[in-house]
């Protein structure tokens, strides 16, 4: 069972990436305000809007899901993931 915080942040999460996707990947505003790397926070909103913790029109859902994907899949997303 999902706690409202964690409901509470996933809406946050899920708005913040609605704002953000028209432009680049603010790598520096997802770890300052999430704490994570940008690959982290485009796991969790994908896991977010599968598991419906935040709704969504069906178009802005699944534009947003493919929009998350190509995030988790760039080059510049996989080198954050690499051990220092």
């Amino acid at each position: 069972m999902q706690t409202s915080q964690t409901t509470a942040a996933s809406a946050d999460m899920v708005r913040f990436a609605l704002a953000w996707a028209p432009f680049d990947t603010p790598e520096e505003e997802i770890f300052l305000t999430f704490g994570m790397p940008p690959s982290a926070f485009y796991t969790r909103v994908r896991s977010a809007l599968r598991a419906g913790l935040v709704r969504l029109d069906v178009a802005q859902s699944a534009a947003l899901d493919e929009h998350c994907r190509r995030r988790i899949g760039s080059r510049h997303n996989r080198k954050l993931l690499l051990p220092l």
